[in-house]
């Protein structure tokens, strides 16, 4: 089973997060995850934003104290090297926080 994590933030983060992803190898749009493959690392990538209806009504307000204009990309891996690997590309100097989906909240610049 692959895992996933929440990449959260203002709107215009995360859609800088995404065309970073985009052009950071192949990127194969899909009904569902996309598919990013880059060197040996192949990640699933859904920006639909459809992973916020799975959060609590207080995880979501207290992330829009921060975030007002919330969005969500949800990245599926199998590697946890490939994963911050490509975080740190994707995320490097952008405000936001990586849910990991056993209650953490990190910070984009941990990556």
């Amino acid at each position: 089973m692959k895992r996933t994590v929440v990449l959260l933030g203002e709107d215009r983060t995360i859609s800088q997060v995404r065309a970073r992803l985009r052009s950071m190898g192949e990127y194969v749009e899909r009904e569902f995850f996309d598919t990013l493959i880059t060197g040996d690392c192949i990640l699933g990538v859904d920006a639909s934003n459809d992973v916020l209806a799975e959060f609590e009504e207080s995880e979501i307000a207290t992330l829009r104290r921060r975030f007002r204009d919330l969005s969500a990309i949800v990245v599926e891996h199998t590697s946890e090297e490939c994963l911050r690997t490509i975080l740190h590309h994707a995320v490097r100097g952008l405000d936001g926080v990586v849910d990991d989906n056993f209650g953490n909240l990190f910070e984009f610049s941990e990556y």
